[in-house]
């Protein structure tokens, strides 16, 4: 009697590690006994799993394209960013340089206007004592007059050496502020040119910074699309990896079941491996109270 229930026991047992063994395969149908079946499957798996690296060959190669491309876009807006710096540090330039020029403008208009006056009253000054020269020929104070009016040579000299030294100078005052005032005006002209210039050149930086602006702006969009598909593709591969590490499993697999099912010799014998008993005898030998069970 206990020898049938051993048996049982061990049928159990065995029954269990067979189905433990053919369990390592979650996707092989259970029906799948035969050898051509099973030889079927192997190389159905054995086809995704190609096609998959395949996929996975093609999808890295445009990964690595694309990293190349995220790459060159990078740099090219750290390039831009750089040409941006500089541009705006010359602009910054130019504007203070178009600031001087409006300041020395400034100058030269109230030194220009200076002079002006200058001239002016010189020139008042020369008319009033031409005025007064030609009131005294009106009454006829000539040199001769002059002396006979005074009260000696001496004093009547002095007074038309005065007034001939009065317009001297003023003349002489008057083509000297009309010199400054050419020059002046010359150095006015040149610096109105200048700052024109310096307008021009900083409506053209501004231009060239717009430009660099929506250049950079298209870079970047590009890069954010670029990162995003490189994303994809990244995802894109870990999912074909994991699905080749699954067929390759379940290839796996199916070639166990397959020598099982060519070669059932590769089992092990019953009481050695997988199948050896699962108590130790000392164990059994200890359970009094199942002595009848195990028939010890």
């Amino acid at each position: 009697m206990s020898k049938n229930i051993r048996t049982i026991f061990f049928g159990i047992i065995l029954i269990a590690s067979m189905a433990t063994l053919w369990s390592s395969a979650p996707v092989i149908e259970t029906h799948a006994s035969t050898a051509g079946e099973i030889q079927t499957k192997i190389n159905d798996h054995s086809s995704k799993i190609q096609a998959l690296q395949s996929e996975i060959a093609k999808y890295q190669k445009e990964l690595d394209s694309i990293g190349t491309k995220k790459s060159t876009l990078e740099s090219t807006i750290r390039s831009l960013t750089i040409s941006r710096k500089k541009l705006t540090a010359n602009l910054n330039v130019t504007k203070n340089k178009i600031n001087s020029a409006t300041l020395r403008l400034d100058q030269l208009d109230r030194n220009i206007n200076k002079t002006q006056d200058n001239i002016d009253a010189n020139s008042r000054a020369v008319a009033s004592a031409l005025r007064t020269i030609d009131a005294n020929d009106a009454k006829a104070t000539s040199p001769i007059a002059l002396i006979l009016n005074t009260n000696g040579l001496a004093d009547a000299w002095t007074e038309v050496d005065h007034l001939s030294q009065f317009n001297r100078a003023l003349g002489e005052s008057i083509f000297e502020l009309t010199k400054a005032k050419t020059s002046l005006s010359a150095t006015q002209a040149k610096v109105k040119a200048t700052k024109q210039e310096l307008i021009s050149l900083s409506n053209d930086q501004i231009s060239q910074r717009k430009s660099i602006d929506a250049n950079t702006y298209t870079k970047r969009s590009l890069l954010r699309r670029t990162k995003n598909k490189e994303s994809s593709y990244q995802k894109l591969i870990a999912e074909k990896k994991y699905a080749e590490k699954s067929f390759e499993r379940e290839l796996e697999a199916l070639q166990t079941q397959l020598k099982l099912t060519v070669h059932p010799g590769a089992l092990p014998k019953s009481g050695s491996g997988i199948l050896a008993w699962p108590f130790s005898k000392s164990f059994m030998n200890s359970c009094e109270k199942r002595k009848k069970v195990f028939g010890n």
